[in-house]
């Protein structure tokens, strides 16, 4: 097995235990008040009926790097060519 073999593995295991912390990380805020909305599931059906062109659209014109914010003030298309997160063991500072 070849060193990034070995790392990706590493990664796979380690997913449990950090999608934990991400879940408890998101329950404090909503305990804090971060989280003042709560939406029902008429909501959350709608949003993904109006997504899903932009998805689509997406999906036709783009490569699969790319990312749409949307704010109350724009939508903006982002392209990314390479992305590592920083607590990865080999990447250096």
């Amino acid at each position: 097995m070849n060193e990034l073999e070995q790392r990706v593995e590493k990664l796979e295991q380690e997913l449990p235990t950090l999608k934990c912390i991400q879940m408890r990380h998101r329950m404090t805020r909503a305990r804090d008040g971060w989280c003042k909305q709560t939406r029902t599931l008429e909501q959350v059906k709608e949003f993904g009926e109006l997504c899903k062109p932009l998805v689509d659209w997406l999906q036709r014109n783009y490569e699969v790097a790319q990312t749409i914010i949307i704010t109350p003030e724009s939508a903006t298309l982002y392209g990314g060519e390479i992305g590592v997160p920083f607590d990865w063991d080999y990447v250096t500072p």
